[in-house]
């Protein structure tokens, strides 16, 4: 191998190493891109897991009033009974 040859495989060598060291980098910098990433993506799902139990806990306040009786029956809670219901009583 004369000289030029030389120098041709030094230069291709240290081009390889630059890139390998350069790719190294980027993949350092992918890895704390995903690190990031997945931090954000455990926040996520635990916000989604809350926002469902809270729709969950709604639902279930809601549902609680109007299946104690007829909706009319749980508007009317703080008016007393109706006319309807005094009478079925009455004929009892």
């Amino acid at each position: 191998m004369d000289l030029q040859e030389e120098g041709e495989n030094f230069v291709f060598l240290l081009l390889l190493l630059l890139l390998s060291l350069a790719t190294g980098e980027e993949i350092r910098r992918l890895n704390e891109k995903i690190g990031a990433l997945t931090s954000d993506l455990k926040k996520t799902k635990a916000d989604i897991k809350l926002y469902g139990k809270i729709c969950y806990v709604q639902d279930y306040n809601s549902e609680r009033v109007i299946s104690r009786g007829s909706k009319k029956y749980a508007e009317d809670l703080g008016s007393g009974f109706s006319s309807d219901e005094e009478s079925k009583y009455k004929k009892m």
